[in-house]
């Protein structure tokens, strides 16, 4: 893989989570742009579905990966949930066909463009959240099976990171910090160039 797509999650009149003045639409963009400087360093191809305060439909983010022949699509995205005590990242990526996603038992019958990557996406999604999990020093939340639309219409191998819980009281003072956002940047870029090293090594 060399061309990467990175998308920053909402954007314009969707902030996704917000906490005491914190919006994931903002926090997911700075560290898109991070990690877009990150893999660019390395040597690969980036683009961002945006790279300023707007909304793109999801739809057009996965016909995105596709017009642009992206190799790995990456969505970025940060959690909440009503108890302040949980935290850590986690990582999703789509299901095989007639396997259910993590949180049900229903399976997805249906053909999707992501089911065609599968294998690979959790390659990826496996690497990406054991890169995440060092540089947070949380672990728990683990790898996940999630029927989320532009992992299912995405025809490359693509994976939807949580970088942390926003309802946290330290890790939204941590995902506020750009420091903490590189540092999150270059975790993931160390997933993907690890995915490109186990690929590479397969063949």
């Amino acid at each position: 893989p060399s061309r990467i797509l990175i998308d920053p999650g909402h954007g314009g009149d969707d902030p996704g989570c917000m906490y005491q003045g914190a919006r994931e639409s903002y926090l997911t963009l700075a560290t898109a742009k991070a990690l877009s400087q990150t893999l660019a360093a390395m040597g690969f191809k980036v683009a961002l579905t945006r790279d300023r305060n707007i909304f793109v439909p999801l739809e057009k983010r996965s016909a995105m990966a596709a017009s642009w022949k992206a190799d790995l699509f990456v969505s970025l995205h940060i959690n909440s949930v009503g108890s302040t005590a949980i935290r850590g990242p986690e990582t999703h990526v789509f299901p095989p066909r007639y396997a259910p996603p993590t949180k049900t038992s229903e399976t997805i019958s249906e053909a999707h463009p992501g089911q065609a990557a599968a294998a690979a996406s959790a390659c990826l999604g496996y690497e990406l959240q054991k890169a995440l999990e060092a540089v947070t020093r949380e672990s728990g939340r683990s790898l996940k099976h999630s029927n989320f639309f532009v992992l299912r219409e995405t025809p490359c191998p693509a994976a939807l990171v949580e970088l942390g819980y926003i309802s946290h009281p330290q890790e939204r003072a941590q995902l506020l910090s750009s420091a903490h956002q590189k540092a999150l940047a270059l975790a993931i870029a160390s997933g993907i160039r690890r995915y490109r090293d186990r690929r590479q090594a397969i063949r």
